[in-house]
């Protein structure tokens, strides 16, 4: 399987060639740049046959690598356009809106998709009854429905309840 993949990206180089500029590469062969430094090396093609060879999925690598593509083209396009005000075509101007869109609902929902974060282990508490209130623990202690009756009796005291059980 490797191999194939591997004589399937080398379709895409004429390794006779030597690229200028990044600009000179196309879109399937900017993917085979690995390091970005607009050549085709060996040192690429080893490291995607590396990442083939541990198998399994590489959304993270894949949706870092798209982010970096973002943030270059965004900077280049920024200055490409210059901080003069002009007119921009309504086509960009769309387009720009979308990607910003499009990343702002990414970036803000991210979290969604994270492992929630291990909650702190409650502090030890002293298992008391308010004053006046041993009896009412003691009863509902007997209560199935009730799994912290010291808790319940302090909530039912700050809320203005009595406590009708003798000590």
């Amino acid at each position: 399987m490797v191999e194939n993949n591997m004589i399937r990206l080398m379709g895409l180089v004429d390794f006779g060639k030597s690229f200028q500029n990044e600009a000179e590469l196309t879109d399937k062969q900017k993917q085979l740049d690995v390091d970005k430094d607009g050549e085709i090396e060996g040192s690429d093609l080893a490291k995607l046959r590396k990442d083939e060879t541990h198998g399994g999925d590489h959304e993270v690598s894949m949706a870092q690598g798209l982010l970096d593509d973002i943030i270059r083209s965004a900077t280049e396009l920024k200055a490409k356009m210059g901080e003069g005000e002009k007119d921009i075509p309504a086509w960009i101007q769309d387009h720009i809106s979308q990607a910003q869109n499009f990343i702002n609902q990414a970036s803000t929902n991210y979290h969604e998709y994270q492992a929630p974060a291990p909650e702190a282990p409650m502090p030890p508490v002293a298992e008391k009854a308010p004053e006046g209130w041993e009896g009412t623990v003691k009863a509902m202690k007997d209560e199935p429905g009730i799994d912290n009756p010291w808790a319940l009796a302090h909530w039912m005291k700050n809320k203005g309840y009595k406590s009708h059980k003798g000590q």
